[in-house]
Order: C-alpha cells, then structure tokens, then sequence
C-alpha cells in the first residue's frame, strides 16, 4: 500500500500595519512586488497560476494588500484586528516559512508555488540580456543587483523552498535567522541544520546566545 504523503504546514500569515493613511494592510515583500511588476500582470491574472488556494492567499499578503481586501474573506476571522508594533530594533524579521521534510529526506522551507512560477518567468525573461549566459538581467541575478532588505531577501529565499543547509549558505542570512531555522529543522530531524550552527569558516556561526533563541 502507497504511503500517504502528509500535508504541508500551513503558510504563516503576514503581519497587519498602519499605512501613512491610516489603512490597515498586510506587511508586503518589496520583491515579491517587484516580481508580479515585471511580469506585468495584476493578482486577477496571476490567479490562472495553478497552486493551492493558500499560495494565492499568501501572495496577496505579501503584496501588501488592504485587509478589507475580498481574497481575505476565507480568512476574515483570523486576522488582527489591530495593527503590529513596530519593533525598535533595526533588524526586524519577516514571518518565517515552516519547514518540512521533503521526498529525499531533506529539510527545506515550504515553498510559495505562485512566487516560484513568477521567479521562473522572470529568469526566462532574463536569458534575453546580450551577456546571457554570462551575465543574466532576470530572476535571482536581478535581484541581487537590488538594494532589497535583508529582512525580504530571507523570506524570498525561504518562499522559493531552500532547503535549511542551503540557506545556512546564502550571505544576506543573518545568524539570527540561520539559527532559528535549524531550531525548526530540528524538530522535524535530528541534527539537521546548517553549517553555521558549529561554525563555518565561510559563512559564519556558531550559533550560540541570543542568535540560537527562537522566533517570536
């Protein structure tokens, strides 16, 4: 008999904040936006992309939408009806994707199905640059030549479903992050994690004090 593959963990939702307006709207993922901008759709033609219901969800979240936003009625009841404090300290993290372990037993982030599709256009499009294949102007290459937050480069590391020892290796990952990730792997795999958790000579680490601590 096939053994049942388990369901994956729910994506988690985005906080709610206060615009300049007065708006209650979710926080956004300045990438995430600039991505469904370049390939110059809107949300109601993205919404052909096949992917669960919540991947869509997800994606309107992460474009900031307002709250009073129709695609939020299935979720109405669980979002805050008060905006999140702003956090004083600088670096001010994302919400993190849960892990899981996936067909070959590696523990990776929960992809966004929706994000990856429009990730995978956007590098298509790139291949187009006359430095091609040497130079790309599309996907992760043109992201990286951005000036986007530490705090959204993580969470698009995470919604395109790195696994958790590959994004130990990503540079813009903060020890903080890297940390609370392996904390994560870790329930599901003993041991599992990344390179920074008993110090890595290239990327960083060990982990230990206040960076080992979980995400609120």
């Amino acid at each position: 008999m096939k053994k049942k593959t388990p369901p994956l963990p729910p994506h988690p939702m985005q906080p709610v904040v206060q615009d300049a307006g007065g708006t209650l709207r979710f926080r956004g993922n300045a990438i995430v936006r600039s991505m469904l901008d370049r390939d110059g759709g809107d949300l109601d033609q993205i919404a052909s992309i096949t992917a669960p219901p919540e991947d869509h969800v997800q994606l309107a979240q992460l474009l900031g939408l307002e709250v009073a936003d129709r695609r939020f009625d299935a979720i109405r009841q669980l979002i805050p009806a008060r905006p999140s404090a702003a956090r004083k300290k600088r670096y001010d993290p994302q919400p993190m994707q849960p892990v899981y372990l996936d067909a070959r037993g590696v523990v990776r982030f929960r992809k966004n199905l929706v994000v990856d599709v429009l990730l995978d256009r956007d590098t298509e499009r790139g291949r187009v640059y006359p430095d091609f294949p040497a130079r790309s102007d599309g996907g992760l290459n043109w992201i990286a030549t951005q000036d986007f937050s530490q705090e959204d480069q993580e969470q698009f590391a995470q919604l395109i479903g790195y696994s958790v020892s590959g994004y130990h290796e990503l540079s813009y990952v903060s020890d903080k992050s890297a940390a609370w990730a392996s904390r994560r792997a870790g329930e599901i795999l003993p041991d599992a994690g990344g390179c920074r958790d008993g110090g890595c000579e290239i990327h960083g680490g060990p982990i230990v004090g206040d960076d080992a601590e979980v995400q609120p």
